[in-house]
């Protein structure tokens, strides 16, 4: 048999296809691997959803203190354009 190389998003998209409601049978015969295969892609794509999780919650986290940055920022601009907005209108009068 021939030996085909799966990428990780395949090997994912198989293993999303199983969870969907295929059997493990179904879809080694569809894609041609063995069940041991499949079942050692499973085992690496749980340490790796985990990971996955893990660093989205970072960015997540990343996120909200770069929104809240911003929105001081936009507080200050705010600010600062009404002062000079007085210091013209004061001037012009």
């Amino acid at each position: 048999m021939k030996n085909i190389k799966f990428t990780e998003e395949e090997k994912l998209k198989i293993l999303i296809e199983h969870e969907s409601g295929f059997s493990v049978t179904e879809v080694c015969k569809r894609y041609h691997i063995s069940r041991s295969t499949f079942y050692k892609w499973q085992k690496k794509s749980v340490l790796y959803v985990q990971r996955f999780k893990t660093e989205k919650m970072q960015l997540i986290e990343e996120n909200m203190r770069l929104r809240e940055i911003m929105e001081s920022q936009n507080k200050y601009i705010e600010e600062l354009l009404k002062e000079i907005f007085v210091k013209k209108v004061a001037k012009v009068s």
